[in-house]
């Protein structure tokens, strides 16, 4: 009895629990490691956005994934390219002069040129009327009752819908503001393939979006493969309420043109100097310069072939 006396009085039946004095040191070290890891791995402010929004697209693509099954495959026609011209507006004198313009200019190369206007209910007589339109046997795309903001539009270019539509594995997006190169060196043909969305670099954007997206290509003049597009319309929030560009800019794997291709392919705001060739096509050369952005617009409209500016 004694000796269980003593076993109890020792607790050696039981573990002891070890004085807290002999856990200050492991849980200060763990307190410095911790913080080390902290300081060494936080991001910066735009860094942290990026990887939130990185970690959101994750997301959307995990569950479209399981939605929607696999990413559509191509089978579209890829001998053609559908030119949407967005006509939403009831601007009789600019549509013939776009539509004449692109004949004459833009020059197709191998691939076969589908025309489609894309218009409204409220524009949809205006278009029917287009003599160049029945020249060119434009097909007509009816998208909403009327379109007259910029979140309207977008709305309709983000639609899943407007991409299931589409007759060709590409389409080049182009609106009234929009003059293809008498003197351009390249052909569309060289733009189609390698990239999912080329268009016309917007520097005076980069600072806002250089968190997830390294440039903004604009959408006014715009050659995009319409698998992507389409893959990136489904994944998009449309409570966000983005200018259409921007979604499909900084859309989730999204092959981008870089600027030297963009350059090429299309001068936008005339905010980028233009080469010693013309591009496929000016968009909007001298619409910026109210607001003193247009710093290259008459220069890059000289190179074009397009004449003297009014």
């Amino acid at each position: 009895m004694a000796a269980l006396g003593e076993l109890r009085r020792r607790g050696s039946h039981q573990t002891r629990k070890p004085p807290a004095r002999r856990l200050r040191a492991p849980l200060a070290a763990l307190a410095l490691i911790t913080a080390a890891i902290y300081v060494a791995t936080r991001l910066a402010p735009g860094d942290r956005r990026a990887a939130n929004y990185r970690r959101r697209q994750r997301r959307a693509e995990a569950w479209a994934a399981r939605e929607y099954g696999p990413p559509y495959a191509e089978n579209h026609n890829a001998t053609c390219v559908e030119v949407a011209v967005a006509y939403f507006a009831c601007d009789a004198e600019g549509l013939e002069a776009l539509l004449a313009n692109h004949a004459a200019h833009l020059k197709a190369g191998a691939v076969h040129l589908i025309y489609t206007l894309v218009v409204s209910r409220a524009s949809l007589a205006c278009a029917k009327r287009s003599q160049e339109a029945a020249r060119l046997r434009a097909r007509v795309d009816v998208r909403a009752d009327a379109v007259a903001s910029i979140d309207a539009y977008s709305r309709v270019l983000t639609s899943p819908s407007f991409w299931e539509r589409r007759p060709c594995a590409y389409t080049l997006v182009t609106q009234l503001d929009v003059a293809a190169c008498p003197r351009a060196a390249g052909i569309l043909s060289d733009f189609v393939g390698p990239f999912d969305y080329v268009g016309g670099v917007t520097d005076r954007l980069r600072r806002r979006w250089k968190h997830v997206a390294p440039y903004h290509l604009n959408g006014g003049f715009s050659l995009r493969r319409v698998a992507a597009m389409r893959r990136c319309a489904r994944l998009y929030n449309a409570s966000r309420n983005w200018p259409e560009d921007y979604v499909f800019v900084t859309c989730p794997e999204i092959r981008l043109a870089p600027p030297a291709v963009a350059d090429a392919f299309a001068l936008d705001n005339g905010n980028r100097r233009p080469g010693p060739t013309a591009p496929l096509a000016l968009h909007k050369p001298l619409g910026m310069r109210a607001k003193g952005r247009s710093r290259f617009g008459e220069q890059a409209i000289d190179v074009c072939g397009l004449g003297k500016p009014p």
